[in-house]
Parts: structure tokens; sequence; C-alpha cells
């Protein structure tokens, strides 16, 4: 046994990989496991199957010769928007092979930051598998992205991160863009739907033309209020699943009325956040040597988390004054040094081990 040599992830190049976190990770069974069963854990809520359903319902109302349609999904990050996407995208995006070509009934692609039509273009055509379209003249990709989405019959764009439209640019590019949206819906292209923070709200010409076509095409996602009586027991249930399933047990209930209330003051009613502390929190009760979750633990993953729970006041501006809510430990433990058999540098192409196995519970997100 011996301890892990961090030398033996550099390249022949002298750099580390880019990913060299999950590639420490990886190298310590103990840590991978913990690691994978937390981010593997999905817990399902309201929320999460009404907005399933919405897109659901979307995909199959889509096509057959009637009008296309907007829909703006929204909230502030970390309320499990990506996870909801990640879930539909997974069972509905293919692409599925055919003898005429692969069939992509859903396509998921993430707005670029900063964009401009021609990245806006090139993103998408790199989703397609058609990224030889890709070129220097944007009315050809835009024509190019009309047709593939035709050839591979798709139904629902979403359109992830579609806040950089608003925050990074100026409104004469947004409202280009929206432009560009509504060609592809009253040409009959495909539905689109925007996913981003609230802020998309302020795109006015995208809003009302949400509201002409569909009356209420829009689905605010709203973090837990805990002072809701049915938000708040929404979220003792949430805790008492997440309990649960955690790779390390709680000594005190998750879902009991003080740990319940702590983690949302950590968290901000946010179940992502929770999900981090909770896998910071179970990475140091390991390192310890501990069997089950404690205050202690707890209050050194919201102090390890950093910027993770402090709270937004503003697009440039967070708040690093929020309190730790969990019990501080009375006396400082020293980590058990652990040491790992590494026979040989680890394979840096194959992450196999960095997504997590697909749970047959759904993600929650608050409402």
């Amino acid at each position: 046994m011996n301890p892990m040599d961090l030398k033996t992830l550099c390249g022949p190049d002298g750099f580390y990989p880019d990913n060299i976190w999950d590639l420490i990770v990886g190298q310590d069974p103990e840590r991978r496991r913990v690691d994978r069963a937390i981010k593997g854990i999905v817990v399902a809520n309201s929320r999460y199957d009404a907005v399933f359903s919405l897109l659901q319902n979307t995909l199959v109302c889509a096509g057959g010769g009637r009008e296309s349609d907007c829909f703006v999904i929204c909230g502030p990050s970390g309320i499990g928007k990506s996870t909801v996407l990640d879930t539909f995208e997974r069972q509905y995006g293919g692409p599925f092979k055919t003898k005429k070509g692969d069939l992509r009934p859903v396509l998921r692609v993430n707005t670029p930051p900063r964009p401009d039509l021609g990245s806006f273009y090139s993103a998408m055509l790199e989703k397609m598998g058609a990224g030889d379209l890709v070129s220097r003249n944007v009315n050809g990709m835009m024509s190019a992205v009309r047709a593939q989405l035709k050839i591979q019959q798709t139904r629902v764009l979403i359109l992830d991160e579609f806040t950089h439209v608003v925050e990074d640019k100026t409104e004469y590019f947004t409202k280009k863009v929206v432009r560009e949206l509504k060609g592809f819906i009253s040409e009959r292209v495909c539905d689109v739907v925007c996913v981003g923070t609230e802020k998309m709200i302020q795109i006015p010409d995208l809003y009302e033309q949400i509201q002409r076509r569909q009356g209420e095409g829009e689905l605010v996602l709203l973090a837990f209020d805990y002072q809701n009586d049915e938000d708040r027991q929404e979220w003792l249930d949430w805790m008492a699943d997440v309990g649960a399933l955690l790779p390390i047990p709680p000594a005190d209930p998750l879902n009991g009325q003080r740990v319940a209330k702590q983690f949302h003051f950590a968290s901000n009613g946010l179940p992502n956040s929770v999900m981090k502390l909770l896998l910071l929190a179970s990475l140091y009760a390991m390192e310890m040597g501990d069997d089950q979750l404690r205050q202690e633990h707890f209050w050194q993953g919201f102090e390890s988390g950093g910027s993770l729970f402090a709270r937004r006041l503003s697009d440039r501006k967070l708040d690093w004054t929020i309190r730790n809510p969990f019990d501080e430990p009375k006396t400082k433990r020293r980590r058990r040094v652990r040491v790992i058999q590494t026979d040989s540098a680890p394979d840096v192409s194959d992450a196999s081990y960095l997504s997590g196995s697909p749970s047959k519970r759904n993600v929650s997100f608050s409402k």
C-alpha cells in the first residue's frame, strides 16, 4: 500500500488534465463510492412531475401540421432545471439510428456564454452531429440548422442556459435571437423550450409571443419556502427520502425539525445545494473514519463549500456573511492518514466512473 502519487496524473507535456479532481476521486475507491452514490440520488416531488409532464406533452403534441409553440422554464440556479433536462434528454434525445439516418426527437443545446448568432448556430450544428457544416457564413449555418432539424425529425428544441442571451448581450441582440425563434415557430419547424433563470422574463418579445400562442407558456420554479405549510411538509418529506439513500447514514433524521431547518437555511431552500453540502459532509466523515453523519460533518461541509452557499444579492455581488447554521465542533480533529494502492498511472481517457448509475427515482427541485 502506497500513498497516491499525484504526479502520475501529469501528462508528458507537463500539464495536468482538466478533470484532475474527478481523477483524484476515482483513485480512491471509498471516495469514488461515496461521490457516485450521492450524485446518483434522485427523489421525486410534484414540481418535478409538472416540468417533466410539460416537456413530455410538448413532445407528444409537436408536429402533425399544427402551429408550433414556445415555452419558458425558469428558476434560480440550483433549483434542479438541468437535472430534469438530463432525464428528459436521456429518455427521448437519441440519436436513434434508422435506415434513413440518425433521428433526434429532442435536441437540447447549451447556449454559449456571450453568444452571437454564429456561435449560437454552431452549437446547434455540433449537437446535431453536423459539425462539418459549421462555417463563418451565418446565413448558411441558419439554413443548415433548419434543414437538419427537419432531416433529424426534431420535434422539441430545448435551449438551456438561455439566460446568456439576456445577461451577456445587448437588447438588440436579444431581439435578433427572439426573431430567429419566431421563425422556427411560424415555419412549424419544431416547438421551442427556453430554460434559464428568472431573468428570461425580461425578454419582452419572447414573453408576448408565448402569451399570444399559449396563454400560460411559462413555468417558474421557486425555492422551498419554509414559512409555507405545504412547502415545509414537502421539504421534510424530501429530506427524509434523501437521508434514507445516503451511503453514510445520518445520526439524526434529516427530516427532524431542527436538522431540516438548518439545511433549509444553509441551502436557501435549493435542493441541489443540499446535495452538494451532503457530498462535502460525507467525504469529510469518510476521511475522519466516521460511520454516521453528524453536526460536525455538516458544519465542515458548509465551511468548505464557500461560495456554494453564499446568497446572491445581485448579478455581481454575493453575501459572504451568512452564518454556518450547524453546530461547530468543540475540538479540532485530525484527519486520518489514508493510503491507496496505485500500481500504475490511471488511464485519463477512461472517465466512465464520472457518471453515476441511473436511478429509478426522480430528482427533486422545489416549488
